[in-house]
């Protein structure tokens, strides 16, 4: 009956669910039954701002693995670094070791720039959930993907890339994960790194929009446009009403120097986005490059009526050059 008022009150009467939880915690109820209502009473009691030391407070007199891990986490979201990694360690030494490890090796290496003590923690991580009997390859993926993201801040390209690969190829349902992947490399300017992996990702699984247009960057920082249309091809295949796709396929075929093909698609850009200024301004230059001037100049009359400040560009900007003969 106390452990039911403990869950009942949590909520609305924090203080009396408290009460109730350590009554029946006296009479010998399992701790790690109400610790997930106890930390919502606490949390509602102080506020999610004082909530880390009141966890905290309630942990020391009776210990739990998941009141600290929740502690630890209050402590997280507040900045509170110390604090935050000292809770995470009571809760792994309590034997909470897939949950507490992993949080506490994200908050190395992304806010403590503990990046060496990051990487030993997830390959040790990785290890145990590789051995494990219980846990399935989400969770490696998981795992494989915060460690490819800790060797790539301690700058170790190869172990970052072999990381990510697994992860990849453990995560092509999972859609949120390979973006997450996809950003991170993209931060530090080495989707290169892992440009093969995403090739194989996308091919079992055609649906992922970003991972298009990661392989779209990767083309066009190799110069290799006519890829680079393929790939924007795709994610616009997803998300055909984006204009800003059009666009940077439109951008891609004027540098394969397929203007015709690029009009086209500032074309429909414009139509999706027509009070967008760089589209006509585009738009100018590609009808100046066919030698459509008339029409280039009232595209360029438009661009510049919505945006004094390409004006300049104009001036001499050399895809307009046969408007100025």
């Amino acid at each position: 009956t106390l452990a039911f008022e403990a869950r009942l009150w949590a909520e609305v009467e924090p203080a009396k669910a408290l009460e109730a939880a350590q009554l029946a915690l006296a009479r010998g109820y399992p701790l790690q039954d109400l610790a997930p209502w106890i930390g919502n009473a606490l949390v509602k009691t102080v506020g999610e701002e004082k909530s880390g030391e009141a966890i905290a407070r309630f942990a020391e007199v009776y210990p739990d693995r998941w009141l600290w891990h929740r502690a630890a986490m209050a402590f997280a979201v507040n900045k509170q670094w110390k604090e935050a990694k000292a809770a995470f360690l009571k809760a792994i030494a309590l034997g909470n070791t897939l949950e507490s490890p992993l949080q506490l090796a994200i908050l190395e290496y992304r806010d403590l720039g503990m990046t060496k003590e990051a990487c030993a923690r997830l390959d040790a991580l990785g290890k145990l959930v590789r051995e494990s009997k219980t846990l399935g390859n989400d969770s490696q993926a998981l795992v494989e993907s915060h460690t490819a993201l800790a060797y790539l801040a301690n700058k170790d390209k190869k172990l970052a890339k072999t990381h990510a690969e697994k992860a990849l190829s453990l995560s092509v349902n999972n859609e949120a994960r390979v973006n997450q992947i996809v950003e991170a490399f993209k931060a530090v300017n080495q989707l290169s790194l892992i440009g093969d992996a995403l090739l194989k990702t996308v091919s079992k699984n055609p649906l992922l929009e970003d991972v298009h247009l990661a392989l779209a960057l990767i083309s066009t920082d190799a110069k290799d446009y006519p890829k680079t249309v393929e790939h924007l091809s795709a994610a616009i295949a997803l998300a055909p009403d984006r204009d800003d796709l059009y666009s940077a396929r439109g951008q891609a075929s004027y540098l394969a120097l397929q203007y015709e093909v690029a009009l086209r698609d500032f074309e429909t850009a414009i139509r999706q986005k027509p009070d967008h200024a760089p589209y006509h301004y585009n738009r100018a230059c590609l009808l100046s490059l066919l030698g459509r001037k008339l029409e280039a100049y009232e595209s360029l009359k438009t661009a510049l009526y919505m945006n004094q400040n390409l004006r300049d560009q104009a001036v001499s900007d050399s895809d307009l050059e046969n408007l100025r003969l």
